[in-house]
């Protein structure tokens, strides 16, 4: 994964059963570091947080099952490991919300992506200190495969995708939504059932608009079905905009403006442009 601190270019990366960090230090040089080798495996479905100017890795060792949370402070790497009686940490992400780092992660499944997945667990540890740390099921079967976490509105939102493979109550593949810490409810996005085309969600991947809306990417590889080979898409879903001038229409009810008409004040420039090129008032000409 990849990010960019004070201007400079960062990466981690997994080399020989460790997490590696890199800093780009000029044209083609790099000053690379070890930063968590526990002996076992280290850095597997990894991903990068930049927080304040504070990296934290959230990270699987698939060998002992357990999520690992390596992160900087006053110069040195450190390392938080959560266990369970099971392998977790599988595909983890994570976010920070105030003074708590939240991450999303999976039991890990007997056969990723062919068979059907496990659980989804949730993990929550308090800042600076990474101490305190909780953990939660949010799901019994078939999720835990794919998942993505944002901050929104006074909690976090989650996406995770639904993987059920089982002879006796049949298979389906689903995505949904699922707003959680204030509350918890669970709406779905995609269901696809027994009777319907196989779908395989990968690479999910959640992140805010200009509004703090989500927008919601994903790798959508379908099954083949009665002679048809399957196909593999790349897919988004992002907040309806009717009039198409790139303000989500419950934004526009925010705004005041008309979500059915492009330029609500008719100056030749549409609302999108004003509010988010021009910085001018879209209700005043």
């Amino acid at each position: 994964d990849i990010a960019t601190i004070d201007g400079q270019l960062v990466v981690a990366y997994r080399d020989a059963n460790a997490l590696w960090w890199a800093t780009r230090q000029g044209e083609d040089q790099w000053q690379t570091q070890r930063i968590d080798a526990p002996g076992s495996s280290a850095g597997h479905d990894l991903e990068l947080l930049v927080h304040g100017g504070v990296p934290y890795i959230a990270h699987t060792d698939p060998e002992l099952g357990r999520l690992r949370i390596t992160y900087q402070i006053n110069g040195a790497w450190r390392t938080v490991v959560v266990m369970a009686d099971r392998a977790i940490g599988y595909r983890p992400r994570l976010t920070i919300l105030g003074q708590r780092l939240y991450v999303i992660h999976g039991e890990r499944p007997l056969l990723p992506d062919r068979g059907g997945d496990s659980s989804l667990l949730f993990t929550e540890l308090r800042l600076p200190d990474m101490d305190q740390e909780e953990t939660m099921q949010l799901s019994i079967a078939g999720q835990g495969g794919g998942q993505a976490l944002m901050p929104y509105g006074d909690g976090l939102l989650a996406l995770s995708r639904i993987r059920l493979r089982d002879a006796v109550f049949g298979d389906q593949d689903g995505l949904e939504f699922r707003k959680v810490v204030v509350g918890s409810t669970v709406n779905p996005l995609e269901i696809h059932g027994l009777a319907q085309r196989r779908h395989t969600f990968t690479r999910l991947r959640l992140a805010p608009d200009p509004f703090g809306l989500p927008i919601v990417g994903f790798v959508d590889e379908g099954g083949s079905i009665r002679g048809d080979p399957g196909f593999g898409r790349v897919c988004f879903y992002r907040p309806n905009d009717g009039d198409g001038d790139h303000i989500p229409d419950v934004s526009e009810l925010e705004l005041g403006t008309d979500p059915d008409r492009a330029d609500s004040d008719g100056d030749g420039r549409t609302d999108g442009q004003e509010v988010l090129h021009d910085g001018t008032d879209p209700l005043r000409r």
